[in-house]
């Protein structure tokens, strides 16, 4: 990745943490992300520790052969009930009496719907990005245990 790149990419943003998570997502080394930021490697090192981000490859951008093309039509019946179809309950793991967290797309644009535990792991992942040192009290809020190591 060139200086550019990482310039560019983290043009505007003041937090070195922030910075090392970004290359680090965007599948910079960490040898890189410490010669660009001007830290040292333990540095780099840490951020990616406290956010759980060692060993990890970036994340593979979701591209039609990578995504599921199943396709579903529901029909709303009386009260706004919506009927799942029972192969896709099981395929996600929900079962009766489960709680299922619906969100819009942006603009209205859709329903996202997630188990509530996805919809947990996905915030807590949000917030021990933005702030690793607060693991402790996020598993404290959130009810779990924390993770070993």
């Amino acid at each position: 990745m060139t200086r550019e790149e990482m310039e560019r990419l983290t043009e505007g943003v003041t937090v070195i943490a922030e910075k090392v998570r970004m290359l680090h997502d965007v599948g910079a080394t960490r040898s890189e992300i410490a010669a660009f930021l001007g830290i040292r490697y333990q540095h780099v090192h840490n951020v990616l520790k406290r956010g759980n981000r060692l060993g990890t490859a970036p994340a593979e951008p979701v591209t039609p052969a990578s995504r599921s093309d199943a396709v579903h039509a529901l029909v709303v019946e009386p009260g706004g009930r919506v009927t799942l179809p029972p192969a896709f309950l099981a395929a996600q793991g929900i079962a009766d009496g489960d709680v299922l967290i619906c969100r819009e797309g942006e603009g209205g644009g859709g329903l996202q719907i997630v188990s509530r535990e996805a919809a947990v792991a996905e915030l807590r992942e949000i917030a021990l990005q933005r702030l690793p040192g607060e693991a402790a009290l996020l598993d404290a809020l959130l009810g779990q245990s924390p993770k070993p190591g």
